[in-house]
């Protein structure tokens, strides 16, 4: 695991940290040294800023031809399927993500770099109508061109497929990019430089930063030299990179946390529904923004609803992520287990009912492991209810009419999903208007590849404090350009 991915990728370039600097990469499921990652200094990252620069100032990629982008594009598509299976080991080692999840990982970055690679030759600009006058005439056209220099930063729980919805996407419209991943998968983003370096990308349109210290981050929020900042990870991070950018109101692309509902409607097939949404939390160990850890059941199915509910989350099997049986890892990190065990202690003295779980297994002493948990008799009023574990905890909430199952789903800062289970479709697709989320799934559990969000070609973010503008898509792709007009009379 350790070869190639000791150095920093700045310029075109792999070389050490300043000052040979490095840290442990932790492997969550056996608490073992995955490797030492570079850790980036504050000059390491100014180096990598100033090389993003001057690539773009260049014009060497920012004014490339269409058709030039475009083939570079698909030369790193090509490099990414050559390497696809080397996502799920990484993916595994670093996040602790079972090897199906991880091979699914591998997937979507293919695909998104896929529809990536088309966009990467169109030209999104257009010509309004001319304005004519008796001896003149105005002609309109409206422009996209890239932002500049992105600093894209990564979230530890989904890296490689995020760093395809972001720099992929920022690359593509002609910006320079610096990425910097989470501490906790410093190898998911040199994985990304490994690709680049295999292709005609010309040095300094990507750079690649990977380090413990938060002054790093600082700088790629803060710097004069950055244009844009795109965020994916908890709402006071992203709240504290608003704050940061806002110094040289630069722009920001946010995606942030939530804490979606699963509305379970009485017309559901209720054991096959209390299987989806019992299971749906504990994907990818409980951490992931959209998942839909609130599970709302018409409270006149209660009770069947939670025997269903236990038998299937005591049903799922939790250890090596390289077991292909496995269908729960560990969580990231020895902290991150230690916040969903402050959460868990929370929700009982806050008077919630545990069903199941609760601990961590006995079976599994080493590694960040937590046993599949669900709480039942919540009230939208509790911690469980409002704020995000991200771990696998799950909290069912009882309701009464499509009324007041809408207003428990939308009685949340949060923005970002929307679940639903139900056998009419006129109904649940009613329903999913009323839902204050950027997305609704309806009938798809989280773990259909095929036709499960997020996809490569329509948008994913959230509203509230889920969020600011969107991934993928075109309207997530267009994040990453200006729009200029120009106006011409003669």
């Amino acid at each position: 695991m350790q070869a190639g991915f000791d150095e920093l990728y700045i310029d075109g370039k792999f070389a050490a940290a300043e000052a040979g600097r490095s840290y442990e990469n932790i492997d969550p499921a056996t608490e073992e040294s995955l490797g030492r990652a570079p850790d980036a200094s504050l000059a390491d990252a100014r180096r990598a800023i100033a090389a993003a620069r001057r690539s773009f100032d260049s014009g060497v990629w920012s004014e490339a031809p269409l058709a030039e982008r475009a083939r570079v594009m698909r030369q790193i598509l090509d490099a990414i399927e050559r390497h696809r299976f080397e996502v799920a080991e990484i993916t595994v080692a670093e996040v602790g993500h079972p090897v199906a999840i991880a091979e699914l990982f591998g997937n979507a970055a293919l695909a998104n770099a896929a529809w990536i690679a088309e966009q990467a030759g169109r030209d999104f600009g257009y010509l309004a109508e001319p304005i004519r006058g008796e001896k003149k005439v105005t002609h309109r056209q409206v422009l996209r061109e890239p932002v500049g220099v992105v600093s894209a930063i990564l979230p530890f729980n989904a890296p490689i497929p995020v760093a395809s919805y972001k720099t992929l996407s920022a690359i593509a419209c002609g910006n320079s990019v610096v990425m910097k991943p989470s501490p906790l998968t410093p190898f998911s983003a040199l994985w990304f430089a490994k690709i680049a370096a295999e292709t005609d990308l010309p040095p300094g349109v990507l750079n690649v930063v990977t380090g413990s210290g938060v002054e790093i981050g600082v700088e790629l929020c803060e710097s004069p030299g950055v244009d844009m900042v795109s965020f994916t990870g908890s709402p006071e991070v992203g709240a504290a990179i608003m704050a940061s950018a806002a110094k040289t109101l630069k722009r920001v692309m946010l995606e942030l946390g939530g804490k979606s509902a699963q509305i379970v409607l009485d017309d559901a097939p209720l054991e096959q529904a209390a299987a989806i949404a019992a299971a749906s939390p504990m994907a990818l160990s409980g951490q992931g923004c959209s998942l839909p850890t609130r599970i709302l059941v018409p409270r006149a199915q209660q009770a069947e609803f939670l025997e269903v509910a236990r038998a299937v989350v005591e049903s799922l099997r939790v250890g090596s992520p390289k077991d292909r049986a496995v269908q729960m890892g560990p969580v990231v990190s020895a902290a991150q287990r230690a916040r969903v065990e402050r959460y868990v202690e929370i929700a009982q003295r806050e008077g919630a009912r545990l069903l199941t779980g609760g601990c961590r297994p006995p079976d599994l002493p080493r590694g960040y492991f937590y046993a599949p948990t669900l709480f039942c008799g919540v009230e939208s009023g509790m911690a469980i209810a409002r704020e995000e574990v991200f771990g696998p905890v799950g909290a069912i909430l009882a309701y009464e009419g499509d009324d007041d199952a809408v207003r428990i789903a939308n009685d949340s800062v949060y923005g970002l999903g929307g679940n639903i289970l139900s056998s009419n479709p006129k109904r649940s697709l009613a329903l999913a208007r009323r839902i204050r989320t950027g997305q609704v799934w309806i009938n798809t559990p989280l773990t259909d590849e095929r036709h499960c969000l997020p996809y490569p070609d329509v948008p994913f973010g959230g509203y509230k404090q889920s969020g600011i503008g969107r991934e993928m898509g075109i309207e997530g792709y267009l994040e990453y350009t200006e729009t200029k007009t120009v106006a011409a009379t003669f």
